[in-house]
């Protein structure tokens, strides 16, 4: 089912006391790690948990809020075997870098997308070592078509979710996230059709006038993986 994760505020100097207090016994299934730098920042959350755990293990979600940290988020993304996802933090990434703007995930003064770069390489380093990749959070919580606008940008990245700070932007993340019944149906007609044209011996075949070739196939195979791993948790 859904994962609760807890976010250790602040730098992860001050996080070691926080998880202390409260990782024993407690029923968070992940921590959440503000400010990764670098993989040593998940080295000292990673071993304060080998020491204060008893049977359950907790998972990590590394936090990519600096220039420095998008420098090194592949040495991040491969530093632990408890690390779960990567997410990506719009406000303090903004402060980091010199972007301009006061809304956290609010884009202005830029006509494209101006954290495509960040995103789409937080994304990579994150799928390459098996990874989610999670956009961070959009603050204008009575912009809901902005939060759409949003979490469309980072789905079309390769984003796995988004953040949601305020009950209104839940059903909307929830709506850009889950593949719709239509995809979900062309996505197992692909693979329907591709697996019966290989009994048959044939090679590349169309499906609805689109080629199908192995890449097609893999991403038939995320649609439906991801719609049934949404509709086990319901």
């Amino acid at each position: 089912g859904p994962k609760d994760s807890l976010s250790a505020n602040k730098s992860v100097a001050q996080s070691i006391g926080l998880m202390i207090r409260i990782v024993t016994g407690s029923s968070v299934d992940t921590i959440i790690i503000p400010k990764a730098n670098g993989a040593e920042d998940v080295y000292a959350v990673e071993k304060v948990l080998d020491a204060l755990e008893d049977k359950y293990r907790h998972g990590l979600e590394p936090q990519i809020e600096s220039g420095e940290a998008l420098h090194n988020v592949m040495q991040i993304a491969e530093s632990s075997e408890r690390n779960e996802s990567l997410i990506f933090g719009p406000g303090d990434f903004s402060a980091s870098t010199g972007i301009p703007g006061l809304s956290i995930g609010s884009s202005v003064e830029y006509d494209g997308h101006r954290w495509h770069h960040a995103l789409a390489e937080i994304n990579a380093a994150a799928k390459a070592c098996g990874l989610d990749c999670i956009d961070g959070p959009f603050a204008d919580v009575e912009d809901v078509d902005g939060y759409r606008d949003s979490a469309r940008n980072a789905r079309g990245i390769g984003c796995d979710g988004k953040w949601a700070v305020h009950p209104s932007q839940i059903p909307v993340a929830n709506e850009v996230f889950a593949p719709d019944q239509e995809t979900v149906k062309e996505a197992r007609e692909v693979l329907d059709s591709y697996s019966e044209a290989s009994e048959n011996g044939k090679g590349a075949i169309q499906v609805n006038g689109k080629l199908v070739d192995e890449a097609t196939i893999k991403m038939a195979e995320n649609v439906v993986e991801k719609h049934e791993e949404i509709e086990d948790r319901r």
